[in-house]
């Protein structure tokens, strides 16, 4: 069948597909100009798929100007304007735009780039009143930041920005923001302005709202808080959000912010279904004695009824979130990135029974000790249905003690240690149902190749004892400058012939090594070899965050 006659819903499919699967860009927009000029009917049904998004960049002019001659530029006060407005405005197209992406590069000021754009948006009148979705980004472009021009704020200036912006799109429902330097007043300023209308609101930068504002239908909220001026959230409507991500949460944040009465003794998010949190790492926070909880000095109660998917990041030894959390009985995910101390807590309290666990043990400087292990073994245990355990333990651990290990349950294991061959066999020994393991920080055994190869052409050497298992990927990681080429290979040898569920052996070393040959001259006695999938690549770092 030609596609020209697929049904127009089909083809409609195929040119959302194609539209919306790429990285949104001026230069991306611009090859899915293409499908409208194939014929009539393609042009119908993509019209409003391709002129859905306006883009505008500005540039200041010390950032450097070399574009390509294609795009549509304008020259304004001496900067840079590259935007397709021209051409919604030439086909009569403006009315089909939904999306607003700005994004502003400057040196100085970050303020004068954004009104030189809305200068040039207001060349065209009430045009842009259907636009329901803004991204707004703000980039330094010199080679270092320059705090002191940054930090030049002016709130008369601010307003006025926060005004235009309102006066040209009016109807937003959803806003994303982004970008560097220090423009949280601006963009704080600009989420209140549409805070009774708004039900999404996205921002990594940290954004400075006043204590007043009250976002009365937000459904999704993923903001980063600007902990060095005390910022927090005020009278959220609990009730209507269904994500929240709270990030560089400080220790000493109030969720007395989120109550909307003063006179609750419990925080309800009566619809949440996902929630990350995630603490700031600084060090230097102050731990405030009155940090968690309510006005009057009682502890908070923070009910999730509704909860599917938690996540939660904390770097520091508490996470005082556990200490007022009220968690439903069953859950889909449940992930937690902490400290030893942060195993501990989750192991004396209750743990939902979810579809899957993730434990991720982080900033561990000393051994893995059998109280922590201990601590594992019985938040595992009392999550006896998870279908998919993953357990992640990064930082310097020197030893394991995998004698107590009871970890039978888990189906993903990464550990950042140095781990040495009798250890790594024991540790497999204890996990039937492991399928991804991970050994940060290996070390190489020499195993003399008649342990498990051919004596001799004529004489075969009895296989190797399988190891019970069900591991399918496998990740090593050697030194290359502690222990030689051929120690390294032979580790990989012998695990590669012992493990007969193996799919994938990944090996990160600095040396280049075909085991083709291998595979070949073995795969006789170790039919399991012409089923793994060998990947020997340089070393990468090693990453723990899930």
């Amino acid at each position: 069948m030609h596609i020209c006659n697929l049904p127009d819903d089909v083809l409609r499919g195929i040119f959302q597909h194609f539209c919306y699967y790429q990285k949104a860009s001026i230069n991306t927009w611009k090859t899915q100009l293409l499908l409208l000029s194939i014929c009539q009917k393609w042009r119908h049904l993509a019209i409003s798929i391709v002129y859905n998004r306006v883009y505008l960049t500005c540039r200041d002019q010390l950032e450097d100007n070399s574009i390509d001659d294609n795009n549509p530029v304008e020259t304004i006060d001496f900067a840079e304007i590259i935007t397709n407005l021209d051409l919604f405005i030439t086909n009569d197209c403006a009315h089909l735009a939904c999306y607003a992406d700005i994004q502003i590069a400057y040196v100085f000021n970050a303020f004068d780039g954004l009104g030189r754009a809305i200068n040039y948006m207001k060349d065209f009148p009430m045009s842009w009143h259907k636009i329901k979705t803004l991204y707004l980004s703000s980039f330094n472009g010199a080679s270092f930041e320059l705090h002191a021009f940054d930090e030049q704020y002016n709130e008369v200036q601010v307003n006025q920005l926060v005004r235009g912006f309102y006066d040209l799109m009016p109807n937003l429902l959803k806003i994303k923001l982004e970008g560097a330097g220090s423009n949280r007043h601006l963009f704080g300023k600009l989420a209140g302005r549409y805070q009774n209308q708004l039900d999404q609101l996205n921002s990594s930068v940290h954004i400075v709202l006043p204590e007043n504002y009250c976002f009365a239908q937000l459904s999704k909220l993923d903001i980063s808080l600007d902990f060095e001026n005390n910022y927090k959230l005020s009278q959220i409507c609990t009730t209507s959000l269904v994500y929240l991500g709270l990030h560089n949460v400080p220790i000493n944040y109030q969720w007395a912010s989120f109550k909307n009465t003063t006179d609750a003794k419990c925080i309800v998010f009566s619809h949440l279904k996902t929630f990350n949190l995630s603490y700031a790492l600084d060090l230097l926070q102050i731990d405030r004695t009155d940090t968690e909880l309510d006005h009057d000095g009682s502890s908070l109660e923070i009910y999730f009824p509704a909860l599917v998917r938690l996540r939660v990041k904390s770097y520091k030894k508490n996470c005082k979130f556990f200490d007022y959390a009220i968690l439903p009985n069953t859950m889909d995910s449940f992930n937690v990135l902490g400290t030893m101390e942060t195993i501990q807590v989750l192991s004396n309290m209750r743990i939902p029974q979810v579809r899957e666990l993730s434990l991720n043990v982080v900033f561990t400087v000393d051994n893995m000790c059998q109280t922590t292990v201990k601590s594992i073994n019985k938040i595992l245990n009392n999550s006896p249905k998870s279908k998919i355990n993953k357990l992640i333990i990064a930082g310097i651990i020197y030893e394991i003690d995998f004698g107590v290990i009871e970890w039978s349950q888990l189906t993903l294991l990464h550990i950042g240690a140095q781990v040495k061959m009798d250890i790594a066999l024991g540790v497999i020994a204890k996990l039937p149902n492991l399928n991804d393991l991970m050994f940060q920080t290996f070390a190489a055994q020499n195993i003399p190749e008649e342990a498990f190869a051919l004596e001799n052409t004529s004489d075969c050497h009895d296989k190797l004892e399988t190891l019970n298992s069900s591991i399918t990927k496998l990740k090593l990681i050697f030194d290359s400058f502690v222990y030689p080429e051929n120690l390294i290979i032979a580790s990989i040898k012998y695990l590669s012939v012992r493990l007969s569920s193996l799919k994938l052996f990944n090996a990160q070393i600095a040396i280049n090594k075909d085991m083709t040959e291998f595979v070949n001259e073995y795969s006789s006695i170790y039919p399991n070899l012409t089923n793994i999938t060998f990947e020997l690549n340089k070393p990468s770092g090693f990453v723990y965050m899930f």
